[in-house]
């Protein structure tokens, strides 16, 4: 079993190197990954969010899964919180406090997991992906930003929640709870399908081009240890015994503890530069946190299957 989870995420992993050499190669350029990023966020992923929720879902997942987003927002506050009284412990100040509490509470829930989810869950598991990453979606253009700046420009950063692949999730979702996805013009679900296709591939490019452009010179920085284990293994199977204990259904169980166990958000680096924070820390901390991740996960998700 263990091989089986490795081979699956060895291929994401793969890919993203692809994307990291392809970065230092030049075949794709700083001004190529932002256009890359551009096509994703405005068009492939929304195909991909649309077509999931019309075709994976229906009226009565929705009653039953109402609380997916509420989940996404738990697990995002709960690695806030864990990071917040790390960095009380850890006596942080001002920029490198900042970062290591975003570091620790937001995760790669919107573009890594979408793979592994899909390969192990495939289409019904990108559905509820999608739905929970409704939740923090919302924390990552609002809290998140706040963590950032220091508690500035929060709010001029709520524009960005009504994105395209936000806005494709609120209307599959309203046409789902209509209970009219039969009524999609067979034309729309084909593109988005085909469109949607792209998503994996294009994401894991992405990705691998922003690790690769990152500058390591500043990895051995004595917060990455205590980043890594917080971030791979406490979080995550924190929030499994915590979900475990409430009684939710198996394949959310299992979908949630995925995305918790995913690596500090590659983005990080980026809303950053934008937003405030430590450049160093940040650089660091998703390339240590990432590469370490190609272990931690298939480690954690044999672990799940062997005692759960």
């Amino acid at each position: 079993m263990f091989i089986k989870i490795w081979y699956q995420i060895a291929i994401i992993f793969i890919l993203l190197l692809i994307g990291a050499f392809s970065r230092y190669k030049k075949f794709i350029t700083e001004a190529t990954t932002k256009d890359l990023v551009n096509i994703v966020v405005n068009i492939f992923l929304p195909c991909l969010t649309f077509y999931s929720i019309i075709t994976q879902l229906n009226f009565y997942d929705l009653q039953e899964k109402w609380y997916l987003p509420l989940l996404g927002l738990f697990s995002i506050l709960f690695g806030i919180g864990i990071g917040w009284i790390t960095a009380n412990l850890l006596k942080l100040k001002s920029a490198k406090r900042r970062t290591f509490i975003y570091l620790t509470g937001f995760n790669n829930y919107g573009y890594l997991a979408i793979p592994i989810v899909f390969a192990f869950f495939g289409g019904k598991g990108l559905a509820f992906l999608f739905l929970h990453n409704f939740g923090c979606s919302f924390l990552y253009w609002s809290l998140g930003i706040s963590i950032l700046s220091g508690g500035g420009k929060s709010k001029h950063s709520f524009k960005h929640i009504l994105n395209p692949s936000f806005l494709a999730l609120l209307i599959a979702l309203i046409i789902t709870l209509f209970n009219a996805n039969r009524f999609v013009p067979k034309i729309a679900l084909d593109i988005t399908n085909i469109l949607g296709k792209g998503t994996i591939p294009l994401i894991m490019l992405v990705i691998g081009s922003i690790l690769g452009s990152l500058k390591l010179r500043h990895y051995a920085n004595r917060l990455i240890y205590w980043l890594v284990p917080i971030r791979l293994i406490i979080i995550p199977v924190s929030i499994y015994i915590i979900l475990l204990f409430l009684g939710v259904p198996e394949l959310v169980r299992k979908i949630v503890f995925i995305v918790s166990a995913m690596p500090s958000a590659s983005t990080t680096v980026v809303l950053v530069s934008m937003y405030g924070g430590s450049k160093r820390l940040a650089s660091a901390g998703v390339f240590v946190v990432t590469a370490c991740s190609l272990i931690s996960i298939p480690f954690l998700l044999w672990l799940e299957s062997i005692f759960f």
